[in-house]
């Protein structure tokens, strides 16, 4: 899966840049599918990578978030 937005620079003449973000290594949680890697392209060149290492479902937060 990817979802693509984009950055708005008011310095560049061509102000908007695309930003990629990919999806992928799915794994079931229980009944969810939940995907453990996130990749974000800038412009079609690789700027950062994530890797979920912990996933939890309805876990409360605390009162002072919420303020």
């Amino acid at each position: 899966m990817r979802t693509r937005t984009f950055i708005f620079s008011p310095e560049i003449v061509e102000n908007r840049s695309p930003v990629d973000f990919y999806f992928t290594d799915y794994r079931y949680l229980g009944d969810v599918l939940v995907p453990h890697q996130i990749r974000r392209y800038v412009s079609e060149q690789l700027d950062s990578q994530w890797t979920v290492e912990k996933v939890q479902f309805n876990v409360g937060l605390p009162d002072n978030l919420l303020q």
